[in-house]
Parts: C-alpha cells; sequence; structure tokens
C-alpha cells in the first residue's frame, strides 16, 4: 500500500485504534504484560492481528501507548483545574485529589496495568514512564507553591515534598481498592486526603 494510502487509512480509522487500546488494556490487566499476547488483544478488539501490528510495531509499544492515552487524559483534567482563575489554591486542591481519584475509578483496568505491569520492560519505557512521574510531581507542585504564596499554606512548606507525599497518599488508597476489588467512593476519599493534607493527624 501506498504511502499516502496508509495514512489516509490510518486517519479514518482512529475508532479501530481506540478499539485496540481499550481491548489492549483489559487483556494487559488480566493476564499481566508478560503472559498477554498480541493474538489475545486482536480477538479481543475484533480485528486481525496484523491490524495491531499496523498500529503498533510491538507489545511494549502498544503497553506504552495505553498507559500514555489514560495519563494524558488525567493530565489534561488537572491542567484545567490548575488554570482555573475562579479557584483558590486550597478549593483547587480538592478538585486535584478528586481527579486522581476518578482516575482509580474510572480507569481501573488502567490503574491496575500500572500498578502492577511495569517490570521487565525496557530502560526506553521506564523513561517514559519516569518522564510522567516528573510530570505530574511538578503539576503538584506547582499547586502546592501557589498555596504558600497565597498564605493559604505554611510558608517553611517544601513543595516537592508535598507533592511525592500526596503521590504516594493517592497511590495507596487506589492500590488499596484495587487489591480488595471494593468499589471507590471519590467523594468520601477525596475528603479523607484534603483533611488529612490540611489538618494534619494531631488533635
Amino acid at each position: 500500500m501506498a504511502r499516502a494510502d496508509k495514512v489516509l487509512a490510518v486517519g479514518e480509522s482512529e475508532e479501530t485504534k481506540d478499539r485496540i487500546l481499550e481491548a489492549a488494556v483489559k487483556v494487559f490487566s488480566e493476564s499481566g504484560y508478560h503472559n498477554a499476547t498480541m493474538t489475545r488483544i486482536a480477538e479481543r478488539a475484533g480485528v486481525a492481528k496484523g491490524t495491531v501490528y499496523w498500529y503498533f510495531a510491538s507489545k511494549e509499544e502498544l503497553f506504552i501507548g495505553i498507559i500514555e492515552t489514560g495519563l494524558s487524559r488525567v493530565y489534561a483534567r488537572l491542567k484545567l483545574v490548575l488554570s482555573d482563575g475562579e479557584l483558590k489554591p486550597d478549593a483547587k486542591l480538592r478538585r486535584v485529589i478528586e481527579e486522581y481519584l476518578l482516575f482509580f475509578k474510572e480507569q481501573h483496568y488502567l490503574s491496575k496495568v500500572v500498578s502492577t505491569g511495569i517490570q521487565g520492560l525496557s530502560q526506553g519505557f521506564h523513561a517514559r514512564f519516569m518522564e510522567w512521574r516528573k510530570r505530574f510531581i511538578k503539576i503538584n507542585a506547582e499547586l502546592i507553591a501557589e498555596g504558600v504564596a497565597a498564605g493559604l499554606f505554611r510558608q517553611e512548606l517544601d513543595p516537592e515534598k508535598v507533592a511525592l507525599a500526596l503521590s504516594g497518599i493517592l497511590a495507596g488508597i487506589g492500590s488499596q481498592h484495587l487489591l480488595t476489588g471494593e468499589e471507590l467512593n471519590e467523594e468520601k476519599e477525596t475528603l479523607f486526603v484534603f483533611t488529612l493534607l490540611l489538618h494534619g493527624i494531631s488533635s
């Protein structure tokens, strides 16, 4: 097929690509990365195996694709919260916490893949995953710094360390729900994390 034909076909087939990504998330989360196969993913998506390779050159590239697709969506939602000039930093913090928890709830297949399936992959994959991690830490730190500058958060706080602590708390709560299979109540958990961060555990 000519290059122009291939570009046109790909442009007209975003629905097929999305179906492959959706199927891959489910297969990876059910079987684990190493036991998942491109054949099984193709069957789950209802396409030929060659169609999967049309979009993704390897299983690892497909794995990277599903992770970056999900992470980019939640990242965009966080950026919208931070850019909302009508919200004070504490209100933004609460919204950001909720967005992270909604990611665990709405994308439970993907969150399970991220939390359990990144061992044994190439250095290139880990470099890209760490780059995404840095992006989320940075956006969290920017929010904390905004609150410090506004006098709403303690002045001696190190925004990056608070950002790391926030990420750890959210990951712990999300992982707990993934492991137990309990449905995540984002309103209840958001209030818990928000209260913990703002008031600590002292009486």
